[in-house]
This record gives structure tokens, C-alpha cells and sequence, in this order.
């Protein structure tokens, strides 16, 4: 977006990243920010967060969402709204590139299962799987051994997605607590079955395009910034660009273990070439390291609090394992913990306090 308005000299452009005060390229792309908005000579405005900042924005951000949301990265998109709405009134997002041109590792994953399957047969060994594990991060192999098995292909694109697992869920639940009737996948079941085409991959992509863009991320960027009264514009997801980007065959998309492939050619002449080359880069939030340090003893108070013990919901014996792998530094699970806090947080302001 930036590329096509700078080259077309529309001025003066305003540029807004966020940052955290974490050292290196795990969560920080300022570095990489700073590279395109010198190559087209705009106005850029950084912001650098810390872990105070998310526990006095934590209770404003669930009343402006009004539901349990779970996705951390509402949090920065918060600060970067309040911070860009000194400046500006209206911003554009780039929102829908993903879904529009295969950019999830999960699509790349995905299409190239039958080879992952073949090494995925060596975690099958205890010793190997044990380590494994055992080993304190890993996050995203422990998904992928956890996944690529499923014979089930929604049962599988799901579990990409989610963070508590089947077996994880029925240990998390109070015996004397139910779902009822409540399944949690009718929509990815309605979606799935009504999609047709040869290639698995572009269902997952069309999925995507129905349920986690507008239900998750879209939801995400317009409460956080309508939240300051910032207003937001996605031009990728213009409707005709999204029919012509759903025309365009997969093998374009994904070759190999890349993705947006084409969508990176097209920019080729208007990106720095290292930013074109760099890897796929989430927007990610230093939970895991906040949680194991300042944010510790926080957190530790809301979800071992009394009022949350006895809410009946979850089995706390349970929570309590959780918590103790994850404090020792054997399970990345700073996810599933964010979203118990979430939960908790939401239920104190909307259901024991209604507003």
C-alpha cells in the first residue's frame, strides 16, 4: 500500500510501526519498517512498548471489545491507533494479503503434507518424540507433530488454529460444567462443505477469507482503533482485487515452502529487495518473556485469585499444571494462559459488574 501511493506522489505520507522493548527480530520489525519508509522518503513514527503498558491497557481493552477476545496482538494495534490518531484521522492496513495470496506457513505446510508426512514418521520414535517434548520451545514443531498426523482435513485445518487441544480441553473443563449442544466448528463445517475445488489448499484459503480475516483479525484492528477514534481502511480487500486475487491458481500463490509468490513478483520494481526476501513474520506479542518475568506475579494474581477459583468453569488443578510447566520453562503455553486471563478479566467487567 505504501508503495503504490508514494509512487503515485501522493504527500505528505505518514508511516506508523510499533515495537517492543525485546532485543532482537523475534518480535521486532521497526528495523525493516525504517527500511521502507526511507526508500520512499516518508514520515515515519515508531512507538517502542513495554510490559507496563499492557497491564494499564489490559481492562480498557476488554470493555472495548466486549467479548473474551483472544488474539495479544490487539494490544499493540491499540497503542499504534492512539499513537497514529495524533496524526492522523484515517489509516490504511494491510489486512487481507495473507488470505489473498497463501502466506500462512500452515497453506505451505499443507500443501506439501505427503513429503512432511514422511518425516514426521521419525517423531514417532518415543526417545525422539520425548526429547522433543521436553524441550522448552519449539512452539511451532510441537504444532506441526501435533497436526500433520490428523487424517480428518478440517479436523486438521483447525488444528493449526487452535490453542487447547481436544485432549486439553477435556481436562480443562469442570466435570460439572458443559458446552451443551455447542459445536464449535458448525461454521468451518458449513464453509468447507460448500467450497469446491480440486486443490485442499484453496478451501483452507477460502476458510480464512469467511471466519479468521473478518471474525479475528478484522475485528481485532477495527475495535482497537475505533476504540481512539481512529478510522481504518483495508484496500487489499477492495472486492474486486479479492475476486481477481481468488481467480488466480494456487501454483502461483505457493511454490515450494514460499508463499505470495506472484503477489511478491508484482512488487518487485516498487520494494526494497531485502524487504521482498525477508522471511514470513507474524504479528507477534513477547507474552512468553513477559509472563516468565515482570508480568509474573499479575498474572499469577488474576488466575489463582479466590473469585476465579470458584467460578466453577475450569478445573483449577489443571490450570495449575499449566502454569507450573510453563513457569519451569518446559511448554511455550503463554497463549493458553493469555487466553484464561482474558476470560477472567472479561467476566469481572461484564458479567460480575455489568455495565
Amino acid at each position: 500500500v505504501v508503495a503504490m501511493i508514494a509512487k503515485n506522489k501522493v504527500s505528505p505520507l505518514k508511516t506508523f510501526s510499533v515495537g517492543f522493548n525485546i532485543a532482537g527480530q523475534e518480535f521486532n520489525e521497526l528495523a525493516d519498517a525504517k527500511i521502507v519508509a526511507d526508500y520512499f522518503g516518508t514520515e515515519h513514527h515508531e512507538i517502542l512498548l513495554q510490559e507496563t503498558d499492557l497491564v494499564s491497557t489490559l481492562h480498557k481493552l476488554v470493555y472495548h471489545f466486549d467479548e473474551p477476545f483472544g488474539d495479544a496482538a490487539s494490544f499493540p494495534v491499540f497503542y499504534m491507533s492512539q499513537f497514529a490518531k495524533k496524526h492522523v484521522s484515517v489509516i490504511l492496513t494491510g489486512e487481507g494479503g495473507d488470505e489473498l495470496f497463501g502466506g500462512y506457513r500452515r497453506y505451505a505446510v499443507e500443501k506439501n503434507r505427503s513429503r512432511l508426512l514422511l518425516l514426521n514418521m521419525l517423531f514417532k520414535n518415543k526417545l525422539c518424540n520425548g526429547i522433543i517434548s521436553a524441550l522448552p520451545k519449539l512452539r511451532k514443531t510441537k504444532k506441526l507433530i501435533g497436526a500433520l498426523p490428523i487424517k480428518d482435513d478440517l479436523l486438521r485445518y483447525t488444528r493449526w488454529l487452535d490453542f487447547f487441544s481436544e485432549d486439553m480441553r477435556s481436562s480443562l473443563f469442570n466435570g460439572g460444567f458443559s458446552l451443551g449442544s455447542a459445536d464449535s466448528l458448525k461454521m468451518y463445517k458449513k464453509y468447507f462443505s460448500q467450497y469446491q475445488s480440486k486443490e485442499l489448499v484453496e478451501k483452507y484459503i477460502y476458510l480464512d477469507q469467511k471466519i479468521l480475516l473478518p471474525d479475528g483479525y478484522l475485528e481485532k484492528v477495527d475495535k482497537a482503533s475505533m476504540a481512539v477514534g481512529l478510522e481504518t481502511r483495508a484496500p487489499m480487500l477492495d472486492y474486486h482485487f479479492v475476486e481477481f486475487a481468488n481467480s488466480i491458481p494456487l501454483r502461483y500463490k505457493i511454490q515450494g515452502f514460499n508463499g505470495k509468490v506472484i503477489f511478491k513478483e508484482a512488487m518487485k520494481d516498487f520494494l526494497p529487495k531485502q524487504i521482498l526476501k525477508k522471511k514470513k513474520h507474524g504479528f507477534a506479542v513477547p507474552t512468553n518473556r513477559w509472563f516468565q518475568g515482570k508480568l509474573k506475579e499479575y498474572m499469577f494474581e488474576v488466575l489463582f485469585d479466590q473469585k476465579t477459583r470458584e467460578r466453577g468453569y475450569f478445573n483449577f488443578g489443571y490450570i495449575e499444571k499449566l502454569y507450573k510447566l510453563y513457569q519451569n520453562g518446559n511448554q511455550p503455553l503463554d497463549s493458553q494462559l493469555w487466553l484464561l486471563l482474558n476470560f477472567e478479566l472479561w467476566h469481572r467487567q461484564f458479567i460480575d459488574s455489568p455495565s
